[in-house]
C-alpha cells in the first residue's frame, strides 16, 4: 500500500534531478540560469503565491528540460 506521499515523491525527485543536471549544464557553458527555485519547482501548483508563480515561469522559459520534466510532473499528479 502506498500514501499520496511517497507516490509523489518520485515525480519530484526525477523532476528534482533534471533541475540539478540542467544547472550544472548551464553553470559549465555559462548560459543563464535562476538559482534558488528547487521549492518553487516541487511545491504544488495551486500553493504557489504570485511571486513564486514569475519566478517559476521565468525559469521554465528559460529551459525546455525543466519545464518538459516539470509538465510530466504536473500531469502525473493530476492522474
Amino acid at each position: 500500500m502506498y500514501d499520496k506521499f511517497h507516490i509523489v515523491k518520485n515525480p519530484n525527485d526525477a523532476v528534482d534531478q533534471v533541475r540539478r543536471e540542467e544547472t550544472a549544464h548551464a553553470e559549465k557553458e555559462n548560459k543563464p540560469i535562476i538559482k534558488g527555485e528547487r521549492y518553487n519547482i516541487l511545491r504544488n501548483s495551486e500553493n504557489l503565491k504570485p511571486e513564486q508563480r514569475v519566478r517559476l515561469q521565468e525559469l521554465l522559459d528559460l529551459n525546455t528540460n525543466i519545464h518538459n520534466a516539470y509538465i510530466l510532473k504536473e500531469a502525473f499528479l493530476d492522474f
